[in-house]
């Protein structure tokens, strides 16, 4: 299986703004992104801590992910922005990108915030040992 990361370029915005939007339901924002709306988010990334990658698959882009420094003194890492296009998903391609983008940190901890509904992430990263830790909830105010 060919599988390869290329870091996120103008040639691929359109991709990747089309592939957000059709799984917005698995974002915490939901909100649908436009052209504009995506080149801005583009300027933005580019002078960010996130390094964005387009994971292709017998030389087609198929997907994405992403990995942000979560902060400025530790080695800790959230994963994120992983989106398949449905006729790629179930192959091992994504546990493949998470592989190779875990790989290049191994001293690392990564983290993942994960819907709790989103049963495919929730599989991908059991399967790749991540640990689950329930969201904490917060107590009412009296």
């Amino acid at each position: 299986m060919a599988v390869y990361l290329k870091p996120l370029s103008t040639e691929h915005l359109e991709f990747v703004r089309c592939l957000r939007n059709h799984y917005r339901e698995w974002f915490f924002d939901k909100r649908r992104i436009g052209p504009w709306d995506q080149q801005e988010w583009y300027f933005k990334y580019l002078k960010s801590n996130c390094l964005f990658w387009v994971i292709y698959y017998e030389d087609r882009p198929v997907g994405t992910i992403s990995r942000s420094k979560c902060t400025d003194f530790l080695n800790v890492f959230e994963l994120g922005n992983l989106m398949l296009l449905p006729p790629y998903q179930g192959r091992g391609i994504m546990q493949e990108a998470l592989r190779q983008v875990t790989a290049m940190n191994t001293k690392a901890f990564y983290v993942a915030y994960v819907k709790s509904d989103n049963s495919a992430s929730l599989r991908l990263f059991k399967q790749a040992d991540f640990w689950r830790v329930p969201k904490k909830r917060r107590k009412k105010r009296a």
